[in-house]
């Protein structure tokens, strides 16, 4: 093209420190650093009461406690002065005025099907990406090019974070508008590949994964089905300037943490698919074996309707071990470098979750040279870095209502890992260095290319959608433009 490449991405705000929003946030500035593409960023998850976890982005990371605590102090007064703005005026307060590419909201009206209709109609986008699990863009499956008048093509980024009976592909049921579920309503994953014009995974074992769902539960009976399916792997990044070792005791003096404990730590949100009662199960086992353990639990203690209450399951399991809560984490995302100085605090660091699309937790632990092990399960296996941070599962369970499978981490193994940290600490620290070697690999820049392939062939495959269509769609951007503007 003699132009630049006009390119949605639709996902969580990409400056509110959720995992999607964090993986957008670098993509797009990758490629906005080319100068060869017009980036217009759709993030949702803005409201008046979330605008702390995305102003905190315009401030250096502050990595003092005593200076975290009066920059809380200050959050905290924003936080009820926020409640006198509009969602609109909020939106242009959380705005990074150093964002490279250009950002706009997604919120309450403008989340949905017609937003994205009318946001790729009115920027004349050549390609969408869209950044979110299969269940939240199984509608955009549904549809056709003629039927939903789709303007462009859509990219879809997905996790693979859970697998049914056999490897077998999850079902995905969509109600209509009043609410009624047709059996030509639901779909499999497996179908979703087939009808979505690019599906992009991110990792080799989940495209392997999702080839093979295809080749049994497709190819059989509609082959010509099976061979629409444009299957790609681009692996998420890591920051690695962020994201590195620093002495440990520089980093537990910051934490509060005394130099000499043994530290077990775990970053995850407070949500059921975290399996956080496991990470208890391990801090009652090794608490009662070295009684200087401190286990940092960077979470919230309570945000999510399927949050654990996090004090009573420790109270039940009768751990002793010194534990540290972090109460701020309920107001807000610490910048990048506090989380890097809590990963350097951590002799151990796990990730013990019920399944994950990438695990990020993992992949930044494993850059700051922490020995750190993950559930072997799912998009995760592409992120570790050795065989040995792979924990083995078990008592596998059914989960509704797509019957997912759902692992639990082996309890005594991971104990057997952290105790093997714990006793031979120089060998623990060599093994999480030579970790270190290989997810230094891994920086954000390295994907850029492969972002570019797809990118351009989406745009390519624009530019040879049908030239009645073409003229329909210039008709209906006219109309919107008149009739709606966008902001």
């Amino acid at each position: 093209m003699d132009r630049q490449i006009k390119v949605g991405w639709f996902s969580d705000y990409c400056y509110g420190g959720t995992g999607f929003g964090t993986v957008g946030k670098n993509v797009l500035t990758q490629l906005a650093a080319t100068k060869r593409y017009e980036i217009h960023h759709f993030g949702y998850g803005i409201t008046p009461m979330g605008i702390l976890r995305s102003i905190k982005d315009k401030l250096e990371g502050v990595t003092d406690p005593e200076e975290k605590e009066n920059h809380l102090n200050v959050f905290r007064f924003m936080n009820q002065e926020m409640a006198k703005y509009s969602t609109e005026e909020c939106w242009k307060l959380c705005v990074p005025v150093e964002a490279p590419f250009a950002v706009h909201p997604c919120y309450g009206e403008r989340y949905g099907r017609q937003f994205l209709l009318d946001a790729c109609l009115y920027y004349d986008l050549d390609c969408v990406v869209v950044n979110l699990d299969p269940w939240m863009t199984s509608w955009l499956t549904m549809y056709s090019n003629t039927q939903w008048d789709k303007p462009c093509p859509v990219i879809y980024y997905q996790p693979i974070d859970a697998v049914c009976h056999n490897n077998y592909s999850p079902h995905i049921v969509i109600p209509d508008a009043d609410g009624t579920v047709l059996d030509a309503n639901r779909l499999s994953w497996a179908q979703m590949y087939c009808l979505q014009e690019y599906s992009v995974f991110y990792g080799d074992w989940s495209l392997q994964l999702a080839q093979g769902q295809i080749d049994r539960e497709i190819r059989p009976n509609t082959p010509e089905l099976a061979d629409r399916a444009k299957l790609y792997a681009i692996r998420h990044g890591i920051e690695l300037d962020k994201f590195h070792p620093i002495p440990k005791d520089i980093a537990r003096d910051k934490m509060g943490i005394p130099r000499d404990a043994f530290v077990v730590g775990m970053v995850a949100a407070n949500q059921g698919r975290k399996n956080w009662p496991a990470f208890i199960q391990v801090m009652k086992k090794v608490g009662d074996m070295y009684p200087n353990t401190h286990f940092l639990m960077w979470t919230a203690m309570c945000k999510y309707p399927d949050s654990f209450d996090l004090q009573k399951l420790i109270a039940d399991f009768d751990v002793k071990a010194t534990w540290v809560k972090l109460p701020f984490l309920e107001k807000l995302t610490p910048p990048a470098e506090f989380v890097n100085i809590a990963y350097n605090s951590m002799d151990v660091h796990l990730l013990m979750t019920l399944g994950e699309g990438c695990g990020l937790p993992h992949v930044e632990a494993t850059a700051a040279s922490v020995p750190a092990f993950a559930t072997d399960y799912a998009g995760i296996k592409d992120y570790f870095a050795d065989p040995l941070q792979a924990l083995p599962t078990d008592c596998w369970r059914i989960g509704s209502p797509n019957l997912l499978y759902r692992p639990g981490t082996n309890i005594d193994e991971t104990v057997n890992r952290v105790k093997w940290v714990h006793d031979n600490p120089e060998e623990a620290m060599k093994w999480a260095t030579k970790c270190r070697g290989v997810a230094s690999t891994w920086g954000w820049e390295n994907t850029t290319s492969d972002w570019e392939e797809v990118i351009q062939d989406a745009a390519r495959m624009k530019l040879s959608w049908d030239t009645d269509y073409a003229k329909e769609r210039e008709e209906k951007w006219h109309t919107l433009i008149q009739n709606d503007p966008m902001p």
